[in-house]
C-alpha cells in the first residue's frame, strides 16, 4: 500500500506542522534510498464542515538514526499560527494527525489528515508502495513499509524533511512496522527464517532480533501502553484459523488471550491498558473456504468481557486507537468501497472520515 527541493520542503512541511500544532495548543483540548516527492500541496483545509449525523450501520449491507549520509534527529515543530475546525456547540473537539494508506495515486502513498478527515498533505510521493504507518513518540518520525528497492523492507521518514531512510536490508520480507510507545523499538513482521515471525529493531543500537520464532503465521503486532508487552496475531493451521496472542518484550511468558472458532485478528491495546480493540468472525469456520466477515469486537481485559461495537454485515478491519483512547479509528466497507471511520469505544457515534473512489487504509493517530 522528481528530487526534493529540501529548503521549501523542510520550511514547508515544518510550517504545515507548526500551524497544526498551536490550534491544538491554543485550544487545549510491509543503504541510502532516493526520496521521490513533488511540491507540497500549496493549500491547506482549515476549515472542516462536520456532519453531525452519525453513520447508521444495518444488517443489510529519543531515537538517533544513522543514514548512509546523513543522521535524522528529531525536530520539534514550532508553531506560527492558530487553525481550528469548524464544530457545533455539540461536537467534539479532537487533536492532531491521522496518517494511512491509500491508492489515490494510483500506488500505495502514505497521506496524512486532521481527525475530522480534511487532507493535510501527501507524505510519500513515491512511485513506489508504502504501506502501514506507525508513529513515533511526538510524532517526529513514521515507520513504514515498502517496497522501494525492489524489496520490502521497513524504513523510516522523518515528517519535517520528508527524508526517508530504509532501516531493515534482509532479502526476505520485512513489513507492518509498530513503534513501541517509549521509542525504543519498533517491532515488524519478518519471513526470514521461512515462516512469519515477529522481529524487533533497536532505534538506539540498530540491531535486529526474533522476539518469536515457531512454526505459524505471526503479525500485526502492537505494543502495550507501557511498552513491556506485544499483541499479535498468529496462525497456527486451518484448523483452528487466527487467534490472538500476548508475549513479553523480552520474548518470555507467551500465551494465547483471544480465541474464537472463527478468525481473530489486528489487535491494539488501548492506551490506558484496559481494552483490546479486534476485529472477529466468531462464528465462521476457517475449514469452510467462505468469505470472512470481520466486526469489530472490544475486550475488557478487566472483566472477560467482549462487545461487538458493529454487528454489521460490512467488513471492518485494522482498528487502532486515539493517543487519548476517546476514539477507534479503522477501516470498513460499509458503502463497498474501503474507507476511514471513527468510532467511541462504547459502539456510538460512527463517523465517516475518508470518501474517495480509491480504498483508503491502514491509520494511525498521533498527537505531538
Amino acid at each position: 500500500m522528481q528530487s526534493w527541493l529540501m529548503g521549501v520542503g523542510v520550511l514547508t512541511v515544518g510550517l504545515l506542522f507548526g500551524l497544526m500544532m498551536l490550534s491544538q495548543s491554543n485550544n487545549n483540548n510491509d543503504h541510502f534510498v532516493a526520496v521521490e516527492s513533488s511540491p507540497l500541496a500549496t493549500r491547506l483545509i482549515v476549515e472542516t464542515k462536520i456532519d453531525p449525523t452519525p453513520v447508521q450501520l444495518t444488517k443489510t449491507t529519543e531515537p538517533k538514526i544513522s543514514g548512509s549520509t546523513r543522521t535524522i534527529e528529531p525536530t520539534a515543530f514550532q508553531p506560527t499560527n492558530t487553525i481550528e475546525p469548524i464544530l457545533s456547540p455539540t461536537q467534539e473537539r479532537f487533536r492532531g494527525f491521522i496518517a494511512f494508506e491509500t491508492k489515490r495515486d494510483g500506488n500505495l502513498e502514505i497521506y496524512l489528515m486532521d481527525p475530522y478527515g480534511s487532507i493535510i498533505d501527501n507524505l510519500s510521493k513515491s512511485s513506489s508502495d508504502d504501506v502501514s504507518p506507525s508513529w513515533s513518540p511526538g510524532c517526529d518520525f513514521l515507520a513504514l513499509h515498502s517496497y522501494r528497492e525492489d524489496n520490502i523492507d521497513i524504513y523510516m521518514m522523518e515528517i519535517s524533511s520528508g527524508f526517508v531512510q530504509r532501516i531493515t536490508y534482509d532479502p526476505a520480507v520485512d513489513w507492518y512496522p509498530s513503534w513501541s510507545p517509549d521509542g525504543r523499538f519498533i517491532a515488524f513482521g519478518s519471513n526470514r527464517t521461512g515462516d512469519y515471525d515477529i522481529y524487533l529493531y533497536d532505534t538506539v543500537t540498530g540491531k535486529q532480533f526474533p522476539l518469536i520464532e515457531l512454526p505459524g503465521v505471526d503479525g500485526q503486532a502492537m505494543w502495550s501502553p507501557d511498552s513491556k508487552q506485544v499483541i499479535f496475531q498468529r496462525y497456527i493451521s486451518k484448523e483452528y484459523g487466527y487467534d490472538i496472542f500476548v508475549i513479553n518484550a523480552d520474548g518470555s511468558n507467551l500465551r494465547r488471550l483471544i480465541s474464537h472458532p472463527g478468525h481473530d485478528r489486528t489487535p491494539a491495546w488501548s492506551p490506558d491498558g484496559r481494552y483490546i480493540v479486534f476485529v472477529s468472525d466468531p462464528n465462521h469456520d476457517p475449514k469452510s473456504g467462505e468469505d470472512v466477515n470481520y466486526d469489530l469486537f472490544l475486550l475488557d481485559l478487566s472483566t472477560g468481557e467482549e462487545r461487538n461495537l458493529t454487528n454489521s454485515e460490512a467488513n471492518e478491519r485494522d482498528p487502532s486507537w486515539s493517543p487519548d483512547g476517546r476514539l477507534i479509528i479503522f477501516e470498513a466497507t460499509y458503502d463497498g468501497n474501503w474507507e476511514l471511520y471513527r468510532i467511541k469505544p462504547d459502539g456510538t457515534d460512527l463517523f465517516r472520515l475518508t470518501n474517495n473512489p480509491a480504498p483508503d487504509w491502514g491509520a494511525a493517530w498521533c498527537i505531538p
